[in-house]
């Protein structure tokens, strides 16, 4: 299966800035041909890293596929299109966050947790997918801080 597209599919809210980036910067790096999509119904832009990066803000997307902005591609894309959750070891390239990833809660954490991600949010019995996620987290925050996310 080839990805020619990919819409995250995200809300106004101030939590989506990040996580719509850290989604858009993991696809960009692992699949780099896939053009990718933030649709916001409100158009107001609390994404402004979006407009310094070249990146599309729709109010609808014809994409075929569409994913929640906790989604993250941490592996390098071989045809399969399956989303896991970062609680699993089951390896494949798209791994959802939504459930937590080692001591991190998107439920209690709602900052950014780019910054030092693996030795604040590291714990004991991780599973690979949580210490991808942790390890690519730390990968975004640079990029992040340079296009004024941070």
């Amino acid at each position: 299966m080839d990805l020619n597209s990919i819409t995250i599919k995200c809300e106004p809210i101030a939590e989506h800035h990040w996580m719509a980036f850290a989604s858009w910067y993991s696809i960009k790096k692992k699949i780099p041909k896939c053009s990718v999509f933030i649709e916001l119904d409100n158009r107001k832009n609390l994404f402004n890293w979006t407009s310094k990066l070249g990146v599309k803000i729709l109010k609808k997307s014809n994409s075929e596929i569409k994913i929640e902005p906790s989604v993250v591609a941490v592996r390098d894309f071989e045809g399969d299109f399956e989303i896991v959750s970062s609680k699993s070891d089951f390896q494949k390239t798209f791994v959802d966050y939504k459930f937590g990833c080692g001591k991190f809660d998107l439920k209690n954490h709602k900052k950014c947790p780019f910054y030092k991600a693996k030795k604040i949010f590291s714990q004991q019995d991780m599973t690979v997918n949580e210490v991808a996620v942790l390890r690519f987290w730390e990968d975004c925050y640079k990029v992040f801080f340079m296009v004024g996310g941070l």
